[in-house]
């Protein structure tokens, strides 16, 4: 009769540590005109400090703004998300709406 709610059924995958030994790569033999430019890119990837939470509300976000909705208005929000992300389901859809629309 109840339904336990697991809370919102995403991954966020981050793959930093790769991306940081390729960019200190091509920085070790980079002419220095590309120095700059791929040190500034090393510390940015090193202030990449975003919670998951915060990752997943900016995407939720980012969806709403494209499609032109108000995250208050959540049965357009939820439309707008699904249509966005054919393959996420009702619940999760209602679970981030409810969360951006809060904050």
């Amino acid at each position: 009769m109840f339904r336990h709610r697991a809370g919102i059924r995403l991954v966020v995958l981050r793959d930093t540590d790769a991306a940081r030994a390729a960019i200190q790569r091509a920085l070790d033999n980079a002419e220095p005109g590309e120095a700059a430019g791929l040190g500034r890119a090393l510390e940015l990837l090193g202030t990449a400090s975003q919670t998951d939470s915060e990752l997943i509300r900016d995407w939720t976000l980012q969806i709403l703004r494209d499609a032109g909705v108000d995250p208050k208005a959540e049965m357009n929000a939820v439309r707008a998300l699904r249509a966005a992300e054919p393959a996420l389901d009702l619940q999760t859809a209602v679970d981030l709406v409810k969360n951006v629309a809060r904050r």
